[in-house]
């Protein structure tokens, strides 16, 4: 990757990570020229194209024609669907980029975005999470980003292309959407807030803790990962602070002025078989000096502060 990159590619551009992607790296880079990539309509970018990344043709049509430096891979299938919807969107459009990628731009910076989930299950013991821990999944999904994570050593040492791979915890932040913890408190907590809805609160197991990474923080973690990263290592962007779910709900609650009662969500329970989780950015930290720099509780108020403004 040149020292000064001219262009950069995001897959996934339509998503949560990907547009807040596409917005830090114009922030530190404003000259550089942003391609972005989805299935779906979306906007933020220099260009915005809308193709499916399964058609090879298509896909090394674009990466011909605007030869990226960097190529952000952030398109992932996270929640619900089918053992399928996993391994299609997680590994075989994985495989197929860095396939095109190989023959039509070998000498990009591929940063292949990697999970928590691929952790998975930690023993308190094993705790703060290092890159160094063994891989655990307990998800279709966190078990699709190992595969994924594996293709993409292959393609570093065994075919030589130039990837990196950032591994990020738990998302907050505004725009978060309501698969995620966040997301569902406060799509539920706006409900009650506007009359739509009574004051409960269905939830999982308020005792779990987990990582919580700001989202903006993430972006430029994931920045700090594409620009000082070691060739073929992967780097944890996240807090190294475990926050339980009740805590996070609460300083939603008391951000949205609403008294709620909670309702056990026995589905949600039945999920939440990780007591405690969290990571140490250290290695990310001692490569690029990144650090998070946004409080839960700054999340928190970025999440209400931006509902007014919200498409």
């Amino acid at each position: 990757m040149r020292k000064n990159p001219d262009v950069a590619l995001i897959t996934g551009a339509s998503g949560y990570l990907g547009q807040a992607l596409g917005h830090a790296l114009k922030t530190v880079k404003p000259k550089i020229k942003t391609i972005g990539l989805a299935r779906r309509s979306f906007s933020g970018f220099d260009v915005c194209l809308r193709g499916d990344m399964s058609d090879a043709a298509w896909l090394n049509d674009v990466l011909k024609k605007y030869q990226p430096d960097l190529i952000f891979h952030m398109a992932a299938h996270i929640h619900g669907g089918t053992w399928d919807d996993f391994f299609e969107v997680n590994v075989e459009l994985t495989t197929n980029l860095l396939e095109t990628v190989k023959s039509a731009c070998a000498y990009s910076r591929v940063v292949v975005s990697g999970s928590a989930a691929e952790y998975g299950r930690v023993e308190i013991d094993a705790l703060p999470i290092t890159e160094l821990n063994p891989f655990n999944p307990i998800s279709p999904y966190g078990l699709s980003k190992v595969f994924q994570n594996q293709i993409a050593l292959y393609f570093s040492s065994i075919i030589g292309l130039d990837i990196v791979i950032p591994r990020t915890f738990n998302l907050i932040g505004p725009g978060i959407p309501p698969y995620l913890v966040v997301g569902s408190f406060e799509q539920q907590l706006q409900n009650i807030r506007d009359g739509r809805a009574p004051p409960i609160v269905k939830a999982g197991n308020l005792q779990t803790t987990r990582d919580f990474v700001d989202v903006s923080d993430a972006a430029t973690g994931i920045l700090a990962t594409a620009f000082h990263g070691e060739r073929g290592q992967a780097y944890n962007i996240c807090t190294n602070n475990p926050v339980s779910i009740g805590r996070i709900l609460s300083l939603m609650a008391s951000k949205a002025g609403v008294n709620i009662k909670i309702e056990e969500d026995m589905h949600e329970a039945s999920r939440a078989n990780l007591p405690q989780s969290y990571g140490s950015y250290e290695k990310l930290n001692t490569a690029s000096g990144w650090r998070p720099t946004i409080s839960i509780e700054q999340s928190v108020d970025r999440i209400f502060n931006s509902c007014g403004t919200r498409a």
